[in-house]
């Protein structure tokens, strides 16, 4: 879609075409999404369209792109997924996002937007499992505000090295991600030992009284 459609879809629609275009994009457009956040920046600077009423329109297509895809786990659940057997990757990728989501709980949810390949599968998997709606939203709004305005910030920023900045963000803040994920994992493992450890202390102890 070029600049010229996406300007006449403005002058008719307003910012409702934005919402609509995005959450679209979010689903279908075949680059990453990263940089169809940056192009909205991008967008923001141009004559078309006002840099603040373009960014909440913007945050609000992706909160409603995670509330879909949470909808879509609830309420299509397990056979939903029988109708997406030809498409394999989504189904290899929510079954990683329902790992995922059984080792870090609801923080899977927040880290799964800077993750490209759990990015969809994760709010899926949660509507999949036991968690309920306003859990789901309060795990995700914040993480999704703020993947969204980095991403909107940059291109409104730096809109003439918009694919550059993206590869580079993409390549680096994934690794930074998993990273901080592996960190977290370490730590949990560790304070488990520890109070393995003690468990079996005081165990030892009592048997000792005993």
């Amino acid at each position: 879609m070029d600049i010229q459609t996406i300007n006449f879809l403005v002058q008719e629609w307003s910012y409702c075409a934005i919402f609509v275009f995005f959450l679209i994009g979010l689903f279908l457009f075949p680059v990453p999404n990263e940089i169809l956040l940056m192009t909205g920046g991008f967008l923001s600077t141009t004559s078309m369209l006002e840099p603040i009423p373009t960014y909440f329109t913007i945050i609000a297509s992706v909160i409603a792109h995670g509330i879909l895809l949470y909808g879509f786990g609830q309420w299509g659940g397990k056979p939903s997924l029988q109708k997406l057997k030809d498409t394999r990757l989504f189904v290899v990728r929510v079954e990683k996002g329902e790992a995922f989501l059984n080792r870090y709980g609801l923080w899977a949810v927040a880290f799964g937007y800077y993750l490209p390949f759990l990015r969809h599968a994760t709010p899926f998997s949660v509507g999949l499992s036991n968690y309920r709606f306003h859990q789901f939203l309060v795990a995700a709004a914040p993480s999704q505000v703020i993947w969204s305005s980095v991403y909107f910030l940059i291109g409104y920023s730096f809109h003439e090295s918009i694919s550059y900045v993206g590869n580079f963000i993409e390549t680096y803040g994934m690794i930074a991600v998993l990273a901080l994920l592996l960190l977290i994992t370490l730590l949990t493992l560790y304070r488990k030992r520890r109070e393995k450890s003690k468990r079996l202390k005081t165990e030892n102890e009592q048997s000792g009284i005993l």
